[in-house]
């Protein structure tokens, strides 16, 4: 996550995923880009939800990215919110997985 501010002062919180070139052969030649980037408050409505929440993350053979998250929002008291991000570098999703 990285936060950035505002004309009014006030910090925005992003989501960034990001990803290296394919095998790089050292450190000197390694480079990151930006694959996708949202505002944090997206998945739950509070900004600071993806901070210190419990979550697992798994990429499989076709670069399709997927975290599960849960974490405590403010307005749901004691209650974890679970929410998921997924990403596929083909932009397309499984028809079954749609809601």
């Amino acid at each position: 996550m990285t936060t950035q501010f505002s004309n009014n002062g006030a910090k925005l919180k992003y989501i960034v995923l990001v990803k290296s070139n394919t095998s790089p052969s050292s450190l000197t030649v390694l480079k990151w880009s930006i694959v996708s980037m949202f505002k944090s408050s997206k998945p739950t409505g509070y900004a600071d939800a993806v901070n210190g929440g419990e979550y697992s993350c798994a990429i499989n053979g076709q670069g399709v990215f997927t975290k599960f998250d849960q974490c405590m929002v403010p307005s749901f008291g004691e209650n974890k919110v679970p929410f998921g991000i997924r990403y596929d570098p083909s932009g397309a999703m499984d028809p079954q997985l749609r809601a």
